[in-house]
Formats: C-alpha cells, structure tokens, sequence
C-alpha cells in the first residue's frame, strides 16, 4: 500500500500546476511520477511535437547488492521504453544521483492540473509569457542534504521519505515558455564498453555527483535545451 504522496508543484498566475508526485511503498521502492505533456524533439533535421502519456522514476532498494541501487525510467510517449540508472550515490550516502534535466512547458496542458496529495510542496512562481522554468531531480540518502551555496539563479528544494532524499533544482529564465517542454534523461551504460572520457565520466556517474557537480550539470544541460529551444524555433520559423 503507498504511504503519502507528495506533490511538488509550481504557480502560474493564481492556479498551482502540478509538475510530479512522489511516494514510498512499504517495498523500500520510491516512485515519481512527472506530469509531462507535451513534449519536442528533433528527428534527423525535422522538429516533432507528441504528448508524454506516462513517465515516471521507480528507485529501488536493489538488497542484493551492497553499493548499487537500480533507477529505472519507463516512458511512453506513443512507443514504450524502459531505462536504468545504476547508482552508488544513496548507500555511500556522501552523494546524488542525477536523473534530469527538463525545460518545462508553459504547463497549460491539462496534465499539469492539480490532483490529491497527501502533502504539497511549492517551488515557486513563474510567468509563462515572459519566462521559462528548468528543472533538475536528484535522489540520494535521506540524511544526506543538498547544499547548494550562494547562487542568485538556481534555488533547491528537498524533500525527505525513509530511504531517500528527494531534491529538485529549479532555475526561471527570461524568455517565453513553448507550449511543449524538452528533457534530458540519464541512463547507465557498462564503463567497460566506453573509451576516454567518456568511460570516466560514466564511472563517476556511477560512484554519484556532489553538490557542485550536481549544480554544474543542471546549468550545463539547461545551456543545451535553451540551444535546442532556439533551434525549434529556428526551424518552426523558416
């Protein structure tokens, strides 16, 4: 049976939209489940608009193995698709995992409107016709917090459960919202079949990012999607 469920939401105007919702089972497993909408992509030079049906995080207490947790996605956004996140970041308890990163939509859609929570939790305020909103979800050790340190742009909210600490980076950026959001998502690859950086850089994703490397990956990403926005609307425009 699900314990109580959080919701995490944001303001548009006066109405509160509702961005995910989270809960704990009595399994150990946590779930997130995102309000998605609409979305964009760009296939080979063409830019293509669907609707996110399902998404949603299940972390899991992986009681087989003493340092991994295993983090898997399911997504259907018209086809279905599963991936995995392997994780030391929450038994090492010094770390994060780093799911995404997701510019949101102007969230007019009717998938963000409000539905029952045990318990909500408000980031903040947006003007859509004016701004865009960015958001970053990490999940590591329930007594492990996030300190994000001084930075004007980019405020931190976390949310304890049993087993995991929830925390979500939001950052609003001075230029209007798309009716369509874009993500970037995180998933496991073997090291072992990677060279270079690139096999480092999945190790160290395996061991877990801190704080910084936490913060510098949601800037860094919210620098492509803004890259990509441009493109989009590059290519609706010509």
């Amino acid at each position: 049976m699900a314990q109580r469920r959080v919701g995490f939401t944001v303001t548009v105007g006066l109405n509160p939209r509702l961005l995910m919702f989270a809960f704990e089972e009595k399994s150990n497993d946590l779930y997130v489940f995102l309000r998605s909408g609409l979305f964009d992509r760009k296939v080979n030079t063409k830019s293509i608009t669907g609707n996110i049906n399902t998404q949603k995080f299940s972390v899991h207490p992986t009681k087989n193995n003493p340092e991994l947790n295993v983090i898997k996605q399911y997504l259907n956004a018209g086809d279905e698709r599963t991936s995995v996140i392997m994780t030391k970041a929450i038994k090492n308890g010094s770390k994060f995992a780093y799911l995404f990163t997701w510019r949101t939509s102007d969230l007019s859609d009717r998938h963000y409107d409000m539905r029952k929570c045990d318990f909500i939790q408000n980031i903040g305020s947006f003007d859509p016709s004016k701004q865009t909103l960015f958001i970053g979800l990490l999940v590591g050790a329930p007594n492990h917090r996030f300190r994000l340190g001084w930075d004007d742009n980019v405020s931190a909210h976390q949310m304890r459960f049993r087993n995991y600490r929830l925390v979500i980076l939001h950052s609003v950026l001075n230029f209007p919202s798309s009716p369509t959001g874009h993500f970037i998502h995180r998933k496991t690859v073997d090291p072992t079949t990677l060279e270079g950086n690139a096999a480092n850089d999945m190790k160290k994703a395996i061991d877990g990012h801190t704080d910084i490397d936490c913060l510098n990956i949601f800037k860094s990403e919210g620098e492509i999607l803004v890259r990509r926005y441009r493109e989009l609307i590059y290519s609706v425009n010509n």
